[in-house]
């Protein structure tokens, strides 16, 4: 059967003009991630700038439409802030992803060998591993404290993704610029028992963290959302 089904996929794509030739590239450039709208979010809440960066995967299936799966190291997360007269804080959370996207472009417009195409399609990432920095400084004390969050997903988290990407060549190589933009679908943080209520007279932990004693826990039901620009060639 499985022999069968192969077959007449085969036939299929040489009679409608498929082809399944194939390039590897690299991609490296900038993401800015953020949470999701939450209630429990309070506070003066930044994007968090990182680098990302993996391998890219071109796959020709027809004269206009390409699928690109990639491989791609990414660090997520949010930076929080608050000050006051005479202290301040800040608090960043980090979470380091591996990331497998498979995206379907479309070639809106091609002139000479450049394109601009548009681009959808779901990613899979798998927590790597994940903290909380906090800073604080005042009249009298300031420091750098640390912690491991307790309660990030350990499945295989889900995210949408689309974008737009401008692709240029330039003697043999085609580079491409790619902005895109990406949203969770799962929730990256687990129930916790019942987690403390953020207290703004507590020591502040921003941003979106609950204290329990040592217990340092991201508030239940957070969902990513980023946007990236990287830049690419195939090899």
């Amino acid at each position: 059967m499985k022999k069968i089904l192969i077959t007449l996929i085969i036939i299929f794509f040489s009679r409608n003009n498929y082809s399944f030739s194939g390039d590897i590239g690299i991609r490296t450039g900038l993401s800015f991630s953020s949470f999701q709208e939450n209630t429990q979010l309070i506070g003066d809440l930044k994007y968090l700038t990182s680098l990302t960066y993996g391998l890219t995967f071109n796959f020709i299936i027809h004269k206009i439409f390409i699928l690109q799966p990639e491989i791609i190291y990414s660090t997520k997360g949010i930076i929080g802030q608050s000050s006051k007269e005479y202290e301040s804080d800040k608090g960043v959370i980090k979470l380091n992803y591996i990331e497998f996207p498979i995206l379907l472009k479309v070639e809106l417009i091609e002139f000479k060998e450049n394109s601009f195409d548009l681009f959808a399609g779901p990613s899979f990432g798998k927590s790597l591993n994940h903290s909380y920095k906090y800073e604080y400084n005042s009249i009298t004390n300031s420091g750098v404290l640390e912690f491991k969050l307790d309660n990030i997903n350990e499945i295989i988290e889900t995210n949408m993704n689309i974008g737009i990407e401008l692709n240029y060549k330039i003697f043999k190589y085609l580079m491409s610029l790619q902005i895109k933009y990406t949203k969770g679908l799962n929730r990256i943080s687990n129930e916790v028992g019942v987690p403390a209520p953020f207290r703004s007279d507590y020591v502040i932990l921003k941003p979106g963290v609950n204290i329990d004693g040592d217990n340092i826990t991201l508030i239940p039901g957070i969902k990513h959302k980023s946007i990236s620009i990287t830049f690419g060639v195939l090899l």
